[in-house]
């Protein structure tokens, strides 16, 4: 089930992760710049150009595998909070409609609203937050019996 998303809130994504990669390529080169224009002045030696570009290299390899521990940090996904609650699964407590019932998920009792009736007892999915009250789906498609797989990774 794709979990749907606010078209300004992709853009935001996107724009602050442009401004994290840039940011990260800022640091890693002033680094190296400064390693190059400062290294052989501080510690007044004369280095032979292998070792230098060695030294290079091994500085740059440093700054990718950073790089990469940043990344995995920033995908994952947020465990609280609005973003936290959605794709959720959780089981009403009352019949859930357009106006109001409640659910449960992960121990909590949560107001939720539905386009359509869900009786009590069915197995829903969070799919959009409204303040504190939860837009819910079933979690079953209608005929089948069958459950819907639902993809975290989706955007």
């Amino acid at each position: 089930m794709k979990i749907p998303m606010n078209r300004n809130l992709k853009f935001k994504l996107k724009l602050e992760w442009l401004l994290v990669i840039a940011a990260l390529l800022a640091v890693f080169l002033f680094d190296d710049i400064l390693y190059f224009l400062l290294f052989e002045k501080l510690f007044r030696v004369e280095l032979h150009a292998v070792l230098r570009y060695l030294i290079f290299t091994v500085i740059l390899l440093l700054n990718v595998l950073l790089a990469a521990a940043v990344y995995r940090v920033l995908r994952k996904r947020p465990t609280t909070g609005r973003e936290g609650m959605l794709g959720l699964r959780a089981v009403t407590l009352t019949p859930v409609d357009r106006e109001r019932g409640w659910i449960r998920v992960h121990g909590e009792r949560w107001q939720a609203v539905s386009d359509r009736p869900i009786p009590q007892g069915e197995r829903v999915v969070i799919v959009e937050m409204d303040g504190l009250v939860a837009r819910v789906q079933p979690l079953k498609v209608e005929g089948t019996g069958m459950v819907k797989e639902k993809r975290l990774d989706e955007e």
